[in-house]
């Protein structure tokens, strides 16, 4: 069960650090709205479940970045005789800092939307035992102090069916 949490994940990052995912959706999402275009790169989007203090304080977390990780698995037993038969829960948490709570107004809101962009755009069948079809739901923290800057987090909760 475990495997399908973890093949989950790696098809969302697959697909954010795809050459039609997240750094052009930002870009994109960034002109419209007359800002300035976020920096995404490969060490943008991490599979690490992890407190933003916490990683703020051990690692070298760039910069908008992406969390992706299995918060739960529901076996809902909905086809008879498979070990595994309901819903993967999968979080990608959006994480933006800046110098001024002026500076990163916006600037989660943005990311979150490029995310379900992504996601929109790959619905259906992912892999044999997992599908998606688009429930996917987003909700935003308070900004705060994170180390010398101000911090603000969204997390997007994807829900995929799995069976297995």
């Amino acid at each position: 069960m475990a495997n399908l949490g973890l093949a989950a994940v790696e098809k969302v990052r697959e697909f954010l650090l795809a050459a039609d995912g997240l750094e052009p959706r930002s870009y994109a999402i960034a002109v419209r709205d007359m800002v300035q275009p976020p920096r995404i790169c490969n060490a943008s989007v991490t599979l690490r479940h992890v407190q933003p203090g916490l990683s703020d304080a051990s690692t070298d977390t760039v910069h908008p970045a992406v969390f992706l990780y299995c918060d739960r698995l529901e076996n809902r037993l909905e086809r008879k005789f498979t070990a595994f038969s309901g819903r993967v829960y999968i979080v990608a948490e959006a994480w933006v800092s800046g110098e001024t709570l002026a500076s990163i107004d916006g600037d989660a809101a943005r990311l979150v939307e490029a995310v379900m962009d992504v996601l929109a755009d790959h619905r259906g069948q992912w892999t044999p035992e997992l599908a998606f079809d688009g429930k996917a739901d987003a909700r935003f923290q308070p900004c705060e102090r994170g180390g010398r800057n101000y911090r603000q987090t969204a997390r997007v909760e994807i829900e995929l069916i799995a069976h297995a």
